[in-house]
């Protein structure tokens, strides 16, 4: 059983959200290789031989990596022939965030509750469309290190796989709420639950140790302005997040697509007409994007 920290009570701390966190018998836990990553993307000493060398402790990311930087969406197609040469062409940043997120995508495939409302394979899709996006958005609006940006889009739902998973039949009945309702799911689970996937999500990240503006992006991705850490972050989350909804790129479990805040675009000195713009641009890289959710023991 696990249990739920002062700090992170008092962080996230609800009755309800405590309820939930008490179902949950086998936390999906990071990797030690994860862990030993995050701990060098930490260490202003750190540099790309120990990225490279941490990486190479764990056959299976190293594979997964290599796959995606093989892959159409980073351009480099059979270029690429090993983690030393990866970490040299994209760069420490870039390859730090495609093993998190490569790692944080097989972490979950062992969760099975699978519905008519929330599908698996959808809800990575959407996930995987707004870390494209904010990507994109991360790039067009000067913010330093997109692929940052593509895992914080990437993770910013996961709360609700963590409700699907430890709080089924409620989480459907807040997804049903949302659809006949034409709610936002956050709306409708509030009314069901008494929480939303929004203080699941950052408790979980909070429970993984991730940097605190990585927490408070996906703590205030419905709400940029309330984010006192990374209202770049979170505001490139909450535009991604409407662009994605806007092409409907897989399955969110809204009833209704989210609207757009108009200070999420202050934040990030941009404007609608320009978010929009980048749309063909997302649906490019969407149709380059298979690789994320491969088997990861296919050979690149």
């Amino acid at each position: 059983m696990i249990e739920l920290s002062p700090v992170l009570g008092e962080l996230l701390g609800t009755s309800d959200l405590k309820r939930i966190v008490e179902r949950i018998h086998k936390l999906p836990s990071l990797s030690q290789v994860v862990t030993r990553i995050l701990a060098l993307a930490r260490d202003p000493r750190s540099g790309a031989g120990d990225l490279k060398r941490v990486i190479e402790l764990d056959p299976a990311l190293s594979l997964k990596v290599l796959r995606l930087v093989n892959s159409s969406f980073y351009g480099y197609t059979g270029k690429i022939r090993n983690v030393a040469q990866a970490v040299v062409i994209l760069g420490f940043d870039s390859i730090k965030s495609i093993a998190l997120s490569a790692s944080v995508i097989e972490l979950f495939k062992g969760f099975k509750k699978n519905s008519t409302l929330f599908n698996h394979e959808r809800f990575w899709l959407h996930s995987i469309g707004v870390g494209a996006s904010a990507r994109l958005i991360a790039t067009d609006t000067k913010i330093e290190d997109p692929e940052s940006l593509f895992f914080v889009g990437l993770i910013h739902d996961l709360g609700k796989m963590i409700m699907n998973q430890y709080a089924h039949e409620e989480f459907e009945a807040a997804l049903r709420c949302a659809i006949d309702n034409d709610l936002l799911l956050l709306d409708a689970e509030m009314q069901i639950l008494g929480t939303s996937h929004v203080h699941v999500g950052r408790w979980l990240a909070a429970r993984w140790n991730l940097p605190e503006d990585i927490v408070d992006a996906i703590g205030c991705h419905h709400q940029p302005t309330l984010s006192r850490k990374a209202p770049q972050l979170a505001s490139a989350v909450h535009l991604a997040d409407f662009l994605v909804h806007t092409a409907k790129i897989g399955q969110s479990g809204n009833g209704r697509a989210p609207e757009l805040d108009p200070s999420a675009m202050e934040i990030l000195s941009t404007s609608r007409d320009l978010i929009e713009a980048t749309l063909p641009q997302l649906n490019e890289a969407m149709a380059k994007a298979e690789g994320f959710i491969a088997d990861p023991r296919e050979t690149p």
